[in-house]
């Protein structure tokens, strides 16, 4: 089976889940351990995010599940790394994940930069992990 079917006999699949949950309530989210929420005894819980809310399907093929015009996601079959619905529990769990896009990433160093020189009255802080992909940035550019 070609690479190809696999992905496409994966996302009809998913699909055909899914199917059984539009227009309820479902959660979707997003672990810095892959699908894991649950605290672990050394390291506590890992750093994640959820939206629990109605699942949609748009016209674009795109799922949205809404809790209310600040608390949305957006998602495509790609993005589904695993959809679990236990046995008791009301709603199922959707666990997206992405890979980085690295050009997105650029983008956003080179905006908070910018804005760093030009706007002295904002108030803002940049975390490590943009440090990490700026100086993982200078090191591309410095080797070209």
């Amino acid at each position: 089976m070609s690479e190809t079917t696999v992905k496409a006999t994966r996302e009809e699949s998913i699909a055909q889940f899914l199917a059984d949950y539009l227009d309820g309530h479902v959660c979707v989210y997003i672990s810095q351990k892959a699908f894991v929420r649950n605290p672990d005894e050394e390291d506590g819980f890992p750093t994640c995010l959820s939206i629990s809310g109605t699942l949609e399907q748009h016209p674009s093929g795109q799922y949205r599940v809404l809790n209310d015009d600040d608390n949305y996601v957006y998602f495509s079959l790609d993005d589904v790394f695993a959809v679990v619905h236990n046995e008791g529990r009301p709603r199922p769990n959707i666990c997206i994940m992405f890979p980085w896009d690295m050009d997105s990433v650029r983008h956003a160093v080179d905006t908070f930069r910018g804005n760093r020189r030009t706007k002295t009255s904002s108030r803002y802080e940049l975390g490590p992990v943009m440090d990490f992909f700026g100086s993982m940035i200078d090191n591309e550019e410095g080797e070209s």
